[in-house]
């Protein structure tokens, strides 16, 4: 390595940053104290330590807790035997020995304040590797990157492994408890009944042909979810920020929304939107409005709204207008739709939270005799179909016919991972940009 080198990135000179005497403390604490495991198991994982024979005989230790066996020098090194470990009775002594006075807890949470460090150090300096490779997608290391520091300010570092017994005694608990499982309930109650609400970590795809009501319907439910509480970020790449605000006005005082083009307001319209502007004041909401916006830009406003304030639902509006960020300029529009596809759901799982991505239908839906959309006619790619955990179909109406002032509209469930599928009735309100349940 050169001077050179050194100077410019001073993470190839410096040397991890580890606590050998914490960790192979903490160790001999909780040989001695036992009693302590789950306290310092929720602090700690085994990927936290950097000295091999303390890691070992962590997990040693976390093994012997789970199944109910006594934790103590001698289980300890009897299973770490069966593990095929080199670490010895006399090392385990030596652990033992050097068990600080301190709290345990304290020292498990010395042992994972440098485990962050080295987790930040390590992509700090894959990220100025990849940004000299001139020819690296330094976009998508700089995400990687923000992953990984998302994950140490949340004291996640090291999570997604878990044993399947353990998922499952989870899962027993809570249904014996008659735990609530967290879903966000949308505004129609037969909607509900066939899809059991918003699930955390899911992608519901909103499909529809232009103009047959997929963003008045998304802000239906983004309305009902704000007014119980629930943090919701949408992303509006076809409408203005104050377009929106406007949608959301209309369709929640029932105001004419053809009365915000005109700004010819009488004067119970004006008290009504000073009465909203009351209800948005409250309204736990994030809007980001941009022409020019790709998943990276959306994973990384996202990653910010949940950590500064919280979030509890994403509404992308739409998919089709997202831009990709891959540098392989071959690349067709279909390839590209399927990665931001993926992507969003993998937002999704990673921020435990339900996305609803509205969506083009081809143009072939209106040729046929049966206008019935089918999972065939989403645009530019089958992929959204297979990533997706639930698609919502509104079927196709005459939205020329301006001399209709109420359509009933059919929402169709075409597809649900963990739900039934089925259709409702809906009814659109166009002077107010609203869909309400058919009585």
């Amino acid at each position: 390595m050169s001077n050179i080198e050194a100077q410019v990135n001073p993470f190839l000179s410096t040397s991890l940053p580890c606590s050998p005497e914490a960790e192979r403390g903490l160790v001999g604490a909780l040989l001695l104290r036992s009693s302590a495991v789950d306290d310092v198991a929720e602090i700690v994982t085994p990927d936290d330590f950097h000295d091999v024979p303390a890691k070992e005989s962590f997990t040693a230790i976390l093994k012997l807790n789970r199944k109910g066996q006594p934790v103590d020098l001698v289980s300890a090194y009897i299973e770490l035997t069966e593990m095929g470990s080199q670490v010895t009775s006399t090392m385990l002594s030596q652990m033992t020995s050097a068990a600080p006075i301190a709290s345990v807890v304290n020292v498990a949470r010395k042992v994972k304040a440098m485990s962050n460090r080295r987790s930040i150090m390590q992509a700090s300096t894959e990220l100025f590797s990849q940004a000299a490779d001139l020819t690296a997608d330094v976009m998508a290391t700089a995400n990687n990157t923000a992953r990984v520091v998302d994950h140490v300010l949340s004291g996640r570092a090291g999570a997604g492994r878990q044993d399947l017994k353990d998922i499952v005694a989870g899962m027993v608990a809570k249904a014996m408890t008659g735990e609530c499982v967290r879903t966000i309930p949308t505004p129609f109650r037969d909607l509900n009944m066939i899809t059991g609400g918003l699930h955390s970590g899911e992608m519901i795809t909103l499909a529809g042909r232009p103009g047959t009501g997929k963003t008045a319907l998304a802000l239906n439910v983004a309305s009902s979810a704000m007014f119980a509480g629930n943090r919701v970020g949408i992303f509006s790449l076809e409408m203005s920020q104050e377009s929106l605000a406007e949608r959301l006005c209309a369709a929640t005082m029932s105001i004419n929304a053809q009365a915000f083009r005109t700004r010819n307001f009488n004067h119970g319209e004006l008290l009504l939107i000073q009465e909203f502007q009351n209800y948005a004041d409250t309204m736990p909401a994030k809007v980001f409005d941009s022409p020019r916006v790709d998943t990276d830009m959306i994973r990384a406003e996202c990653r910010k709204w949940k950590r500064q304030e919280g979030l509890d639902l994403v509404i992308i509006d739409y998919l089709q207008l997202i831009q990709s960020t891959s540098t392989k300029r071959e690349q067709n529009r279909e390839r590209e739709v399927a990665e931001i596809s993926r992507s969003i759901k993998q937002l999704a799982i990673e921020l435990d939270l339900p996305i609803i991505l509205l969506a083009q239908l081809n143009r072939s839906v209106e040729t046929r005799e049966d206008k019935s959309p089918r999972l065939s006619d989403l645009r530019e790619s089958g992929s959204i179909e297979q990533d997706s955990d639930m698609v919502w179909f509104l079927s196709p109406w005459n939205t020329a016919n301006a001399g209709i002032p109420v359509v009933d509209v059919k929402l169709t469930v075409a597809k649900s991972r963990s739900s039934a599928t089925g259709h409702v009735m809906l009814r659109y309100v166009r002077r107010f940009l609203r869909f309400d349940e058919v009585e």
